[in-house]
C-alpha cells in the first residue's frame, strides 16, 4: 500500500487533532501546580533582590537615626542638669517633648534592626 503525500498529512494532523483534547486537559490539571511554584520561585528571588539593593539604604537610615537618638538624649542632659524645678514652662514642655520624640526614635530603630 502506497502512501501519498496528502494521505500522509492527512494523517499527521488527524493525530494532532485526536492528542489536542488530550494536552488541553492535561495542561489545566498542571497550570495550578505549575502557576504556584513559578510564582513562589519569582516572589522569593524578588524578596532576596529588594533586600540586597536597600541593605545599604537602611544602613543608612540607621546611622541617621542613631544620630537623632544621641542629639534628643544631649538635649534632654542639657535640659535635666539644670534642674526640673528651675526649668520654665516652655522648657519643661521642650522636655516632654524631646522624652516623647526620643521613646519615638528609640521605638523606630528597634523596628529597622528586625
Amino acid at each position: 500500500m502506497r502512501v501519498d503525500r496528502q494521505s500522509g498529512v492527512m494523517a499527521l494532523l488527524g493525530g494532532l487533532v485526536s492528542i489536542l483534547p488530550v494536552m488541553i486537559i492535561v495542561w489545566t490539571v498542571l497550570r495550578p501546580f505549575v502557576t504556584d511554584s513559578i510564582s513562589v520561585a519569582l516572589a522569593d528571588d524578588i524578596t532576596s533582590t529588594v533586600q540586597r539593593e536597600l541593605a545599604p539604604v537602611k544602613g543608612g537610615f540607621e546611622v541617621l537615626l542613631m544620630q537623632q537618638i544621641i542629639q534628643s538624649q544631649k538635649a534632654i542632659a542639657l535640659l535635666e542638669r539644670r534642674g526640673l524645678t528651675n526649668l520654665t514652662p516652655e522648657e519643661t514642655t521642650q522636655l516632654v517633648d524631646l522624652r516623647a520624640q526620643l521613646a519615638a526614635q528609640q521605638s523606630a530603630l528597634a523596628e529597622l534592626r528586625k
